[in-house]
């Protein structure tokens, strides 16, 4: 592994660790959301968060591999919110995954515009 890579990696496996601590933060009770699906997209940027630095890190072929770490990771952080006094819903699952997902695609298309530039 080339030192970006291990540098993105330790960066993502960071953020991680600060998303995991969010997430099982109690939440007040009662108290809506001001904005409609707001939580779902604070998860997505959440997750966009901890794969970007690892897939910037990383040559293209593990792009995928990250993707799927950090999607597993999403359903592991949502099977531990119910012992936290937080709930687990598929939608965020589902919003976890797009996030990781936009990472991807700005990645991909960030180098590929990168790589024009010659």
């Amino acid at each position: 592994m080339t030192r970006n890579a291990w540098i993105g990696c330790a960066v993502s496996v960071f953020l991680a660790v600060v998303v995991f601590v969010l997430l099982l933060w109690p939440m007040p009770d009662g108290k809506p959301l001001p904005v409609p699906y707001l939580d779902k997209a604070v998860h997505a940027g959440l997750f966009c968060a901890v794969a970007l630095p690892a897939m910037l890190g990383t040559p293209r072929r593990w792009h995928w591999v990250i993707w799927l770490v950090v999607f597993g990771y999403s359903g592991v952080t949502e099977l531990v919110q119910p012992y936290f006094g937080r709930g687990a819903e598929w939608s965020d699952l589902a919003a976890n995954a797009a996030g990781a997902g936009i990472a991807l695609m700005a990645v991909r298309l960030w180098r590929s515009d990168t790589s024009k530039i010659k």
